[in-house]
């Protein structure tokens, strides 16, 4: 008897380690030659070869991949979902999207790529160059990184582009000219659109840490000039740590609830 549930035992064990090799993808891990969403998570991708696509002019394709999450632009609107591989495709069930209004042939394009997004085309990385094909349909893309790489913090002007409060995003009027500005020496200098400050400051990996900012008192004028100096007093305040973002050209300074959207100077 101890010795046929022995062999019973171990039959159970085989079964179970063969069982485990014969199913599919699962939560699509990884595709057959190993890519899988920890080799895209943080990137993002732009088109620079497409087949069977003409692309409106002045517009670039681009497709990031965040934790999960799968965010394509086309010229137009944002669109986005979870997503998966399975077996070497790209699995994505739904999208969402803005509603930015463009014209017609803008629209087509987004359609064009949520539509090619969805039809869970193969998937291939080597290095740098994404490959994403339906069957009719193909576009290689390179990293964001080597192609339009971050515009660096230090040695930059950064002009205001919109205010952050809470949930609120309000841009600032065109015109009017406020700006950060970070030296090699770890000196910030910003003008609020009222008033000059400077003061040290150290760069570290995604935070700011403000020293002493001595700040000119002129009186603001206008309510335009009141809300951006609010809105630098309290994220840029002296003694205080922020965070920082850098997207290519765009920078976000921003606090728990409150930042500043900048734009590099051309």
């Amino acid at each position: 008897m101890i010795v046929r549930l022995a062999l019973i035992a171990v039959l159970i064990a085989v079964l179970s380690v063969g069982l485990g090799g014969c199913g599919g993808s699962g939560d699509g891990a990884t595709g057959p030659d190993g890519v899988g969403p920890s080799d895209l998570d943080g990137r993002t991708f732009v088109a620079t070869t497409l087949t069977n696509v003409d692309p409106v002019a002045g517009t670039t394709i681009s497709i990031s991949f965040d934790d999960g999450d799968l965010g394509v632009e086309a010229g137009c609107n944002r669109q986005g979902g979870r997503y998966s591989i399975d077996d070497g495709l790209l699995v994505v069930e739904d999208l969402f999207t803005t509603e930015i209004g463009c014209d017609p042939a803008l629209h087509a394009q987004d359609q064009l790529l949520a539509d090619f997004v969805m039809s869970r085309p193969t998937v291939r990385l080597a290095g740098d160059m994404l490959t994403l094909s339906d069957g009719t349909v193909t576009i290689e893309a390179t990293d964001r990184a080597v192609v339009d790489p971050d515009v660096p913090i230090v040695g930059t002007r950064w002009v205001l582009d919109s205010i952050i409060d809470g949930e609120a995003v309000s841009s600032v009027p065109g015109g009017f000219e406020a700006f950060v500005e970070i030296d090699d020496d770890g000196n910030l200098s910003l003008f609020d659109g009222c008033n000059a400050g400077s003061g040290p400051v150290e760069v570290g990996d995604g935070e700011l840490r403000l020293g002493a900012v001595a700040s000119t008192r002129m009186a603001c004028e206008g309510e335009t000039e009141q809300l951006v100096s609010d809105a630098f007093g309290r994220v840029l305040a002296s003694g205080t740590a922020v965070g920082f973002d850098i997207d290519v050209d765009r920078l976000t300074i921003s606090t728990d609830d409150h930042g500043l959207v900048f734009r590099a100077a051309g």
